[in-house]
């Protein structure tokens, strides 16, 4: 099972193919619930997850109910709510996401928690596309700058990569977009 579970992790981190990784990463939720081991259940469901769009909801809904620390309740929000996002529903998205953001206890997502599942998945990234999504471009763009501004101030160069390439940049390109739209319609 952590033979599986390592080599999901790495067939992802690497670039393997998705059947290697899905085959790895399934093999390791079979021997997971054959053994009753939650922790690795968990871990195999965030692993399917990372590259799944279509069943990630499913995927995320199992890892909440296998949830017990306030961690990984923390977690599921964000799996949750960035499934919805990636179905288009930005509400329950919204929901989930400011949720998590909420219930954030300082520390709860330290090394141990992305060792744990390979994921430093801050929900604010998400939170911030949804954000400019549902047509609130000024608080989408703050979020983003914020999220920027940590990652500089904590020099995490995976932080910052992370949150100028899931939410800074996005936003910064679809308001430039925009903006440039408007003064064509307006022409």
């Amino acid at each position: 099972m952590k033979l599986q579970a390592a080599l999901g992790a790495s067939l992802g981190r690497f670039g393997g193919a998705v059947t290697e990784m899905e085959s790895a990463w399934t093999r390791t939720l079979d021997l997971a619930k054959g053994t009753g081991n939650v922790d690795y259940e968990l871990r195999a469901l965030v692993g399917l997850w990372m590259f799944r769009d279509q069943g990630s909801l499913a995927l995320a809904q199992q890892f909440a109910a296998g949830a017990k620390t306030p961690a990984d309740r923390l977690i599921s929000d964000q799996m949750i709510g960035h499934s919805y996002f990636i179905q288009g529903n930005q509400s329950s998205a919204r929901r989930h996401l400011e949720r998590a953001i909420a219930n954030h206890v300082p520390g709860a997502f330290a090394g141990s928690a992305i060792i744990r599942f390979q994921l430093d998945h801050d929900p604010m990234r998400s939170l911030a596309r949804v954000l400019w999504l549902q047509g609130l471009p000024e608080q989408a763009m703050s979020m983003a700058e914020r999220l920027v501004e940590r990652a500089k101030a904590q020099d995490h160069a995976n932080s910052l990569c992370a949150s100028l390439a899931l939410a800074a940049c996005p936003i910064a390109l679809w308001t430039l977009r925009s903006c440039m739209g408007r003064r064509i319609d307006m022409r």
